[in-house]
């Protein structure tokens, strides 16, 4: 069949997630969508959000959403391009978008896709490298990396990776450091992770640093940890990710916070 040629047009499609008030827990998607919105409108773009996005934050996207978000988007007269949330799987794109948008641009906003569509994901071996050089600066001994693999934004896996590699590269030995995948899937795991941390910390007479690729497994650590452990002299934490909560601690969590709005 011959692919369907649209003629750009000067409507923006953002089909991702409703903007809500920034919290501590919740502000990826919000700055994402505001630097979006920003960069779109300072180039005389108006801007087309469907209204099936509104249901995004159901836990299941199923072909009944995907269906309604397509005839939202048809219903878009000279589409200039659409930006899809990164919660929308890449099968579900390639079933349900790609083949009824002709060469119209598509991007998926804040992750990696093998779809043959524009992604932008955030930099996360340059996280990993300031990451290292954070933990070398700390004078610390010992290192536990937690990675969470399942974020939607991928690519902590590669992150953790590439730290741990980092540090062994610096001269540090394999015993120094423990590598802890996994994070948030059991509670009970977790909660057998942070015991183990806090009986290495209390016992050790030198410096632990902890890596942390979720906000989420952080605030949990300082929750149960932070006042027996005494992160900042005993230990360090740094967090990936960029929550507020994390600065509600005293001394504050080093955070790598990559910038959404660019």
């Amino acid at each position: 069949e011959k692919e369907k040629t649209i003629v750009p047009g000067n409507s923006l499609i953002l089909a991702c997630r409703s903007p809500q008030q920034v919290s501590t827990k919740d502000n990826f998607i919000l700055r994402l969508t505001e630097g979006i919105q920003t960069s779109a409108l300072s180039r005389g773009l108006n801007l087309f959000v469907p209204r099936t996005v509104a249901m995004i934050r159901t836990p299941i996207i199923d072909d009944a959403h995907m269906e309604n978000l397509l005839r939202d988007i048809q219903e878009v007269s000279h589409p200039a391009g659409i930006i899809l949330d990164m919660l929308y799987p890449d099968e579900m794109i390639r079933k349900h978008i790609l083949p009824h948008i002709g060469n119209l641009p598509c991007v998926i906003a804040g992750r990696k896709s093998k779809l043959p569509v524009q992604t932008v994901s955030l930099p996360f071996m340059k996280c990993a490298d300031d990451a290292a050089r954070l933990a070398m600066q700390s004078g610390a001994e010992e290192f536990f990396i937690y990675e969470d693999s399942r974020n939607p934004w991928g690519g902590n896996a590669e992150m953790c990776q590439r730290l741990q590699d980092l540090l062994m590269k610096a001269g540090f030995s394999r015993k120094q450091i423990h590598f802890c995948d996994k994070i948030l899937t059991f509670r009970q795991r977790d909660a057998e992770l942070r015991d183990e941390l806090k009986e290495k910390i209390l016992s050790s007479s030198h410096k632990i640093l902890v890596f942390s690729s979720s906000d989420y497994f952080s605030e949990t650590i300082m929750n149960e940890l932070h006042e027996e452990c005494c992160f900042g002299k005993r230990c360090s934490l740094i967090s990936f990710g960029g929550f507020e909560c994390m600065m509600t601690n005293i001394p504050p969590v080093t955070s790598i916070v990559p910038d959404a709005r660019k």
